[in-house]
This record gives C-alpha cells, sequence and structure tokens, in this order.
C-alpha cells in the first residue's frame, strides 16, 4: 500500500511538472477537448512519451474523451456549476492572431484560411451534460484582411493551363478567397451526444484527427474547417481479452467555399469510418484502418447506400467494372504507432491507397499503385536534475506524389489518379480546403524539430522542406527543376504556460522557391538572366492564446 501511494505521489509530482494540471481543467467525463485548443494533442503526446498518461489509449483518435487517457485523477477543479440534473463547465477561451507578409499561407488551422495580411481567430464555449445527454457548444469566428498578392491570377504554371486542369480536375483549392475581406461565423467544436457506456452516438461539427501523423494524417485533420457530420464513436478503448478497441464512423455532406471560378456549386456525400487495436500482447503498438467514400448525394435505397465504407476491399467483390459506372471514390489507409515510454520514444507510419485493387493478386503485384504514405518518430531525452525536463526531437516526412507506377497506368504524370483529385466532385477537400493532409494532393514534406520542453513550456526550432504538386510539374517538365514549387522554411517556436494563459508563438521564415510554378531568374552584373532561381521571402508569424476559464487545481 506506501508503495501505491509513493508511486502516485511520484506520478502526480511528474503530471505537475509537465502541466497535466491545466489540461485536466477540461476533463469533465465524457468531455472532449477539441483540435482547434492549441497543443490540445501535442500536450497528450507529451505525457505519453514522457511514460505519465496512460497508453490504454492509442492516440490514434481524436478528439477525445480526456479523463479515460490518464492512470490516475489528479483532482483538477473544474469549477462546474451542478446540481441532481446537469452539470456544466465553461470551456477555454481561445484567440489566435496571424500576420503573413507576402503570399498565402497555413496549415492545420481549422477554419482559418490562407491568406496575405493579418488575420484573427476566436473561439469560447461551454459544455453541458444531463445523463446520457451532451451538449458541447463551441462557435468559431475568423477575420481575415485577404490582401491581393501578384500571382493570385495566375493559373500556375506559364501555358500550361490544359495540364494544370488535367492534374487538379475539378478540385475546388481557390488561390484567393475572393477580393474581399474574409468573415465567418461557424458552429465550430460543437456536438450533441448520446453517450452510453463506452459508445456515444450524435451530430457533430468537430473537426477529427485520425492515424498516428504528427503534422500531417492521409484521411482526417484540422486543416479544413470542421463539417456537419453524424457519429457514432467510442468515448474509451472497447477492452477484449485479445487487447483495446478504438473506432469513428462518420457520414455528412461537403459544400464548396464557393469562390473557386473553375468548378460549380458541387455537394458530395462523404462517409468515412476507422478502427484502431492495441493487441494485450504487446503494450504500446497501436494500428488500425481508415476508410473513405466520397460520392454524389441522393436518397439511397437501403442503409448500404449511406455506409459504402462497410462494402468489399476490392473492385471484384464489388462486380468489376461496374463499379467504376458509380460516381463515388474510395481512399483508404493503414496505420501503425509503437510507443516506448521507458525510452521516452515512438515509431509510426501511414500508408494510403487511392481506388480499389481489382483482386488480393493486382494488391500483391501493384501494391504500390496510386500510394501514399507519411512516417515519423518522436524521442525525448531527460536532462537537468528538475522532473520533466527534456531534450525533444522529431522527425515526420510525407508524400502524396504519385509513383511511377500510376503515371504508367495512366500515360501522363500529371494525368495520373491523384490522391485527393480523383472524381467529379471537389477533390478531397470542404469549403475550399484539403481534408486530409494539408501539404495536399501531390504535396511531399520533411520536417526536423529540436527543442527543450519543461512542462508546457517549449522552446526549439523546425526546419522543414515542402515540396507542392510534384506530380503536375514533374509530368509537364519531366527533364526541367526549374519550374518546380518548393518552400524551405525555418520556424522558431515558443510554448510558455503562467496562471490560466497558455501561449503559443511561431514565426515561419519561408523561402519559395518558383512560386505557382514560376520560374524567376537571377540577373548577372549585365542584366541578363542566368540559370539560378531566384527565392521569394514570406514570414507567417503567430501568437495563440488559450485563457482556461475553468481554475486548475493547486495552481
Amino acid at each position: 500500500m506506501a508503495d501505491k501511494a509513493s508511486k502516485m505521489c511520484t506520478c502526480g509530482k511528474w503530471a505537475i511538472a509537465l502541466g497535466i494540471i491545466p489540461v485536466l481543467s477540461l476533463c469533465l467525463k465524457g468531455q472532449t477537448l477539441p483540435l482547434n485548443v492549441p497543443l490540445a494533442r501535442e500536450m497528450v503526446q507529451r505525457g505519453q512519451l514522457a511514460g505519465i498518461i496512460s497508453t490504454d489509449r492509442s492516440g490514434n483518435l481524436w478528439p477525445a474523451p480526456y479523463r479515460s487517457m490518464f492512470s490516475m485523477a489528479l483532482g483538477a477543479d473544474l469549477d462546474t456549476v451542478r446540481n441532481r440534473f446537469f452539470a456544466l463547465t465553461p470551456l477555454p477561451l481561445v484567440s489566435k492572431q496571424r500576420l503573413t507578409t507576402r503570399h498565402p499561407d497555413g496549415m492545420n488551422d481549422g477554419i482559418m484560411i490562407p491568406a496575405r495580411g493579418f488575420q484573427t481567430y476566436w473561439s469560447a464555449g461551454i459544455f453541458l451534460k444531463a445523463g446520457p445527454l451532451e451538449i458541447q457548444a463551441m462557435p468559431e469566428w475568423v477575420h481575415a484582411r485577404n490582401g491581393s498578392f501578384p500571382e493570385e491570377n495566375l493559373f500556375f504554371g506559364p501555358n500550361n493551363n490544359s495540364n494544370y486542369r488535367a492534374f487538379m480536375g475539378s478540385v475546388e483549392i481557390p488561390f484567393r478567397f475572393g477580393t474581399e475581406p474574409y468573415t465567418r461565423l461557424g458552429w465550430g467544436q460543437s456536438s450533441v451526444k448520446l453517450a452510453i457506456g463506452p459508445l456515444a452516438a450524435g451530430i457533430s461539427n468537430e473537426n477529427v484527427w485520425w492515424g498516428p501523423g504528427r503534422n500531417n494524417a492521409l484521411m482526417m485533420t484540422n486543416n479544413a474547417p470542421g463539417f456537419l457530420h453524424a457519429t457514432l464513436s467510442t468515448r474509451r478503448p472497447l477492452k477484449t481479452p485479445v487487447g483495446h478497441f478504438e473506432f469513428e464512423v462518420i457520414g455528412g455532406y461537403l459544400e464548396p467555399s464557393g469562390f473557386n471560378g473553375r468548378t460549380g456549386k458541387r455537394t458530395s456525400y462523404l462517409n468515412s469510418g476507422m478502427i484502431s487495436f492495441q493487441p494485450r500482447f504487446l503494450p504500446g503498438l497501436s494500428g488500425g484502418l481508415t476508410r473513405s467514400f466520397q460520392q454524389k448525394p441522393e436518397k439511397y435505397a437501403s442503409w448500404r447506400g449511406y455506409m459504402p465504407i462497410l462494402s468489399g476491399l476490392t473492385k471484384v467483390s464489388l462486380g468489376g467494372t461496374n463499379e467504376d459506372l458509380i460516381q463515388r471514390n474510395q481512399l483508404l489507409s493503414v496505420f501503425a504507432r509503437y510507443l516506448l515510454p521507458k525510452a521516452h520514444a515512438e515509431f509510426y507510419f501511414e500508408f494510403g491507397k487511392e481506388d480499389h485493387n481489382w483482386d488480393l493478386r493486382d494488391i500483391i503485384l501493384e501494391y504500390a499503385h496510386s500510394r501514399v504514405y507519411l512516417f515519423g518518430l518522436r524521442k525525448m531525452t531527460p536532462i537537468g536534475a528538475l522532473p520533466g525536463q527534456f531534450l525533444h526531437l522529431g522527425l515526420e516526412i510525407s508524400h502524396l506524389g504519385a509513383p511511377l507506377m500510376t503515371a504508367n497506368r495512366n500515360k501522363v504524370l500529371f494525368n495520373a489518379v491523384d490522391f485527393y483529385s480523383y472524381g467529379p466532385f471537389n477533390g478531397y477537400t470542404y469549403s475550399g480546403q484539403w481534408l486530409g493532409a494539408g501539404i495536399g494532393s501531390g504535396g511531399s514534406q520533411a520536417m526536423l524539430e529540436l527543442s527543450w520542453i519543461r512542462g508546457m513550456k517549449r522552446i526549439g526550432l523546425i526546419a522543414d522542406r515542402r515540396a507542392h504538386e510534384l506530380d503536375y510539374s514533374n509530368g509537364t517538365w519531366p527533364t526541367n527543376t526549374n519550374f518546380r514549387w518548393v518552400d524551405l522554411s525555418l520556424t522558431p517556436v515558443v510554448d510558455w504556460d503562467f496562471g490560466r494563459f497558455l501561449l503559443h508563438f511561431t514565426s515561419r521564415n519561408t523561402r519559395s522557391l518558383n512560386y505557382r510554378h514560376q520560374f524567376i531568374p537571377r540577373l548577372n552584373e549585365e542584366g541578363k538572366p542566368t540559370f539560378k532561381g531566384k527565392g521569394l521571402y514570406n514570414l507567417l508569424t503567430e501568437l495563440q492564446v488559450t485563457y482556461f476559464l475553468s481554475k486548475p487545481a493547486g495552481r
């Protein structure tokens, strides 16, 4: 008993050192920590790497109820109004202020948009629980100056409009969201659910994140605004003799932004699902599957029409070539995460495919057809005498470019079936932004982070290289790199907490080479162009402030 008490005391000290107490101020039973709250996922991932947050939950499904993620209650004072009928808890106030100097930039920011100039975001809300009924109201408001920039009217590439149309198809990704300042008020991270035991079902507008990726995920992220959808999910892992299961199934309608003149107003129906499994005999290991169908909205004859994710995995099982006659498209991915709490390390990957394979033989022979992938690792090394102080190293590589096998099937690379671009709809987008990885169709990114961490505090530097729309540039100019659009960025990052405040500051310094596939030559002393290109400098600086209206215990 004394050993257990000692262990609880030690874990409590580590938890306080790691800054878990402020986060617990949101952890009403059944309540979720929305993805719009800065460092929400990051905080839990740090806690799991440090070994003080339970690994019962895989971390592959977000948002997630927090209390069940902790191995013990740490006693947060939730400032909750309670009676025998209901409990009411205030959600945090979130403010994000951004300035972009030259051309649009930004990803994984929900309702915010890539825009030049100043942009401001605000959100707050409440959580109400009355028996099995759970209501989370957290609207979001954003206003962007949305200034003009020199390349806004370029249609990607000198005199290659037809090639770019072939590459993008009907995808709706506006170069600029109109010509006026942009303002939007939305439901944000709001939901109404019935929670019974480990399951919850209802209507939600929340962003979801599926998979272990830190900066990108193939199927669902918070890169686009949250959209209204029906949901059925686990609130906590389903424990079985063989291991723990988590899942979510959603269905909703995707709307365009209305700012892209190349496409009409097309609405599509989206049915997506994920499942994650942690085997009991391999602690720390989790793996799973995500699947998504985008199709023409209509009144289907049966429930199967609304749930195509439950259909067969091969094209033969769906009637062969008859499947091609249906206006719909499939995305599928598998993922795994291996967490080593004692070593303060993790490894993860996600591998995705667009389109069905014909049969098992086709999978074996051409498994890489239309494939995309990401992988990463993180390592935290304890430093100093105080607990909770670490040196953190993180690496993530994401690649959404089509392989040569896909190009061979489609004759030309820019005619290849891109992961997010196929189909007669608006691509895999909502309101003008990618639903999955923010690097977009044909994109590639490599990120490296080195930082000092103590609790919620972090001071670090992130270097990344991002290539845009590789399938288009490689297919149009296969032997010429002058039109390959690549961003090289260096980003100082600072996280700091004091009292009820949590600050997150970044300053992304980017040199864009061949921005929007335009080659800008450097001039020699005689004023004549050379073969060396000239980069464009862009700065995106952002301050995010979270104010916890619920008072953390012991602070």
